[in-house]
C-alpha cells in the first residue's frame, strides 16, 4: 500500500483530470493479502486509479497511473483458482510490487480494456507540458480578447457513442450506475407497495363497517375520511380511467394529462422532480404507474398525455423534447433547477456584467417559458453567478457525463443528453479531452 495516496477532498480531480468508468462492489488486495477495503467504488480517470470505500466515502485511495507504465509491465487479468473466485486485476508497480483489483460484481473486462486504453494515452504527460508552459509565461493580466479559448462556440453534432474502447467505458458506466439507481427505485417501490396494500385493506374494512351500518359520527366514518384524505395526500384518490372519461380518447389522455402534472408537481414529491428536472418517458412510465397501483396506462398512453401537457395545457411545468440520444422526455421549463445543479460541479455560473448576446438569449427563452408555465418570470432557484473571467484554462472547471450521472444518480447516457441540451441552449461549452470522451464547461462566450 506504499503507492496509495491518502485525499480526503471527497471525489476531486485534478486540472485536466477525466472520469472514464466506475465500477462498484470492488475488493482491494494489497499484492495476495486482502486489505479491510472489502467493498468499494473503483474509478478510473485518465490520470489515477482512485478507490472509495464504502464505509468510508470521505477518504480517497489514489494511486497515480503513471507509476504504473513506470513498472515497466502491463496489468492483467486473474480467472482466479475456484468457481467462487471473483477476477482480478493485477495491477504492477515499482520494484516488484502489485496490488489486486478483485471485482465482486462482475465488469473485470470493461473496466481492464479501459486501464489499458488509458496507459496508453499517457494524459498525465499533456497536464505536466501544459503546466510547465504555463510556469514559463505570465498569466497576469489576461483578458477576453487574448485568452484562447479551447472550446467551439457553436454546438457541433452529438458524436456517435458506443464504439471502441470508449464505447466499452460508457457501457460499464451505465451499466454501474443504472444497477444502483434500479436498487434504490426498487427499495422505494418495495416501500410504496406495501403503504399502498395497507391502505387498501383499511379502506376494505372501513367500507365493511359501513356496509354493517355506522352514524355519520362515529368512529368509523371519521376512520374513513381519515383514509381518504390520505389517499389524496398520496395520490391515491379516483384515478383517471377511460370509463370516467366516457371512453373518449382525447377526453382520456386530457385528463391523464392534468392528474399526472398535478401528481408531479404535488409538494410531497417536488423533491424528486426537482431533482430530476429531465424526465425520461420510460422512466416516467414506470414511477407514474407505480403510484397507480392498479388500472395502469400504456407507454402510448403516457406519449399522449405528455404531448398533451406540453403543448395545450395552460401553466404547465414541463416540455416535451426529444433528446440528443434519440429518448423522449418531460423538461422542466424553469433551466435554474440544472443550472443549480452544475454550479455544485463547476462553480459559480459565468455571466459578463455588462451583458452580451449570449445571456440576452437565456433571458429571452428563460422568461418566454417561464411565462408559460406561471405567468411570471421568476425562477424556482437561485443560480450562483461570477463575472470574473477565468485567467487560465486551468481555473476553468470541467464536468463529464460519467461524473454528472453518479452526482445526480442517472443513467450516463441521460447525463450526456442534459449536458448536451444546456450546451445547445448557449450555457456550457463542450471540449474534447482526446479519449473520445467530452466535457463541458460554462459558456466563457459570454465575454
Amino acid at each position: 500500500m506504499d503507492y496509495w495516496e491518502w485525499k480526503t477532498d471527497g471525489a476531486g480531480l485534478e486540472v485536466d483530470e477525466v472520469c472514464i468508468t466506475v465500477q462498484h462492489g470492488v475488493t482491494l488486495y494489497n499484492k495476495n493479502e486482502k486489505t479491510q477495503r472489502q467493498n468499494g467504488k473503483l474509478s478510473l480517470t485518465t490520470h489515477h486509479l482512485r478507490y472509495n470505500d464504502e464505509a468510508d466515502i470521505s477518504t480517497v485511495l489514489q494511486l497515480p497511473l503513471e507509476l504504473v507504465r513506470r513498472s515497466g509491465q502491463a496489468p492483467s487479468i486473474s480467472s482466479g483458482f475456484s468457481p467462487f473466485s471473483s477476477a482480478k486485476i493485477i495491477v504492477p508497480l515499482p520494484q516488484n510490487a502489485y496490488v489486486k483489483l478483485s471485482f465482486r460484481s462482475g465488469g473485470v473486462d470493461n473496466f481492464y480494456a479501459a486501464l489499458v486504453g488509458a496507459l496508453e494515452k499517457k494524459a498525465w504527460l499533456q497536464t505536466k507540458t501544459k503546466a510547465a508552459a504555463s510556469g514559463g509565461g505570465s498569466s497576469s493580466g489576461a483578458s477576453p480578447a487574448s485568452a484562447t479559448p479551447v472550446p467551439s462556440p457553436s454546438p457541433s453534432p452529438p458524436v456517435p457513442r458506443g464504439f471502441g474502447i470508449a464505447g466499452v467505458q460508457q457501457a460499464s458506466a451505465q451499466s454501474a450506475a443504472m444497477s444502483e439507481t434500479l436498487k434504490d427505485i426498487d427499495d422505494v417501490m418495495n416501500k410504496a407497495s406495501k403503504l399502498v396494500n395497507d391502505i387498501r385493506r383499511l379502506r376494505e374494512r372501513s367500507e365493511a363497517a359501513a356496509a354493517a351500518g355506522s352514524d355519520a359520527g362515529s368512529e368509523t366514518a371519521v376512520e374513513r375520511t381519515t383514509i381518504e384524505s390520505i389517499e389524496s395526500t398520496l395520490g391515491l384518490g379516483a384515478i383517471v380511467t377511460r370509463n370516467h372519461s366516457n371512453g373518449s380518447d382525447s377526453r382520456f389522455h386530457r385528463d391523464l394529462a392534468v392528474e399526472m402534472h398535478t401528481w408531479m408537481t404535488h409538494e410531497n414529491n417536488s423533491k424528486l422532480f426537482n431533482d430530476m428536472p429531465v424526465v425520461p418517458l420510460i422512466e416516467l412510465f414506470a414511477l407514474y404507474n407505480k403510484a397507480r397501483g392498479g388500472d395502469l396506462v400504456s407507454p402510448l398512453d403516457v406519449l399522449h398525455a405528455c404531448t398533451y401537457m406540453a403543448a395545450k395545457m395552460s401553466g404547465s411545468c414541463y416540455d416535451l423534447v426529444t433528446l440528443s440520444s434519440g429518448r423522449k422526455a418531460l423538461v422542466n421549463r424553469d433551466d435554474s433547477l440544472l443550472l443549480a445543479k452544475l454550479t455544485t460541479v463547476l462553480g459559480p455560473q459565468l455571466v459578463n456584467a455588462k451583458g452580451s448576446s449570449v445571456q440576452d438569449a437565456w433571458k429571452k427563452t428563460s422568461s418566454h417559458r417561464q411565462q408559460q408555465r406561471s405567468g411570471d418570470t421568476s425562477s424556482l432557484v437561485r443560480v450562483p453567478t461570477t463575472s470574473d473571467f477565468p485567467k487560465a484554462s486551468r481555473d476553468l472547471k470541467s464536468v463529464s457525463d460519467v461524473s454528472l450521472a453518479e452526482k445526480m444518480q442517472v443513467a450516463t447516457e441521460v447525463a450526456a443528453d442534459i449536458l448536451t441540451l444546456l450546451m445547445q441552449k448557449g450555457y456550457l461549452c463542450c471540449v474534447d479531452t482526446g479519449f473520445d470522451c467530452y466535457v463541458y464547461t460554462w459558456n466563457i462566450f459570454v465575454f
